[in-house]
């Protein structure tokens, strides 16, 4: 799966269960949380192997956000290394990230993928993959292996859900290590078209990795832009009062410049075909 949680790990899991909006050639895309995972491409990042990305909840909203009611494709993506897509497709499927509470005591993991599945634990793989329809050494399949779902170990639940044993489990197996460093990268991509016709794509790109001696990567770029806002309010450098998303020149130009100097900085491309757009 090459993930590992290097923040809020049940709101990543949650998170699998959304649906998602978006727009797409003027045309309004949605997709309910079962198809969620289906919905994905692969995408080249720079100095990253091939990822995969699917859609991210209401991307149309980000249209009155920004402005740009001219618009006809908004996407908002999450990227993902290859297979966790897959993964997480699979845990749908089984309805392992249900809610519904049930007695599970006595249970061991073998015991809970049967039961997902609806059948018993007599060549469970074999029957997993099947009702899947996935190859039993897909990586789904590897996956859940991995994640220790075909064993007989006690899952020690009594009432619970679903999704508590999935995620327990996921938790159990792929928290970030102090050894380790986490990883961040974002990217917008924007199709500029100009009063004399002339069009160009522009990509803005961040990369940046955690240290297992001082921060994650997560912690950096989602704590520092804000410490530097409060900073900068305090200092009367943004002169604002009121409540504002960071869409204003009079915020983001200032907390930017400073992120920059803190190691936290959007490479720029211009003038790229239209061939860079994602399809």
């Amino acid at each position: 799966m090459k993930y590992k949680f290097s923040w809020s790990p049940a709101g990543v899991v949650q998170a699998s269960r959304n649906s998602a909006l978006y727009l797409k050639k003027g045309k309004h895309v949605f997709i309910e949380p079962l198809n969620l995972f289906k919905d994905r491409f692969t995408f080249k990042f720079p100095e990253i192997e091939d990822l995969e990305v699917y859609p991210n909840r209401d991307s149309i909203s980000y249209i009155d956000i920004y402005r740009i009611q001219e618009v006809s494709t908004m996407y908002r993506g999450t990227f993902r290394y290859k297979g966790w897509c897959e993964t997480l497709d699979a845990m749908k499927a089984l309805n392992m990230l249900d809610d519904t509470i049930a007695d599970y005591s006595g249970m061991d993991y073998t015991d809970f993928i049967a039961e997902r599945a609806g059948t018993d634990s007599v060549d469970l793989r074999k029957k997993v993959a099947l009702k899947l329809r996935i190859p039993e050494k897909s990586v789904a399949m590897e996956s859940l292996e991995w994640l220790g779902f075909f064993t007989n170990e006690k899952m020690n639940f009594g009432k619970t859900s679903p999704f508590e044993i999935t995620a327990g489990r996921m938790i159990s197996r792929m928290l970030i290590s102090d050894k380790e460093r986490d990883m961040v990268i974002m990217q917008h991509i924007f199709l500029a078209e100009y009063p004399d016709g002339r069009k160009e794509v522009i990509k803005s790109s961040m990369l940046d990795f955690g240290s297992p001696e001082t921060s994650t990567a997560v912690a950096r770029t989602v704590a520092l832009p804000a410490s530097v806002a409060v900073r900068m309010i305090l200092e009367k450098k943004i002169d604002l009062s009121g409540v504002f998303r960071p869409v204003i020149p009079e915020i983001y130009n200032p907390v930017l410049d400073e992120l920059r100097t803190l190691g936290i900085e959007m490479k720029e491309e211009y003038g790229l075909p239209e061939s860079e757009m994602i399809q």
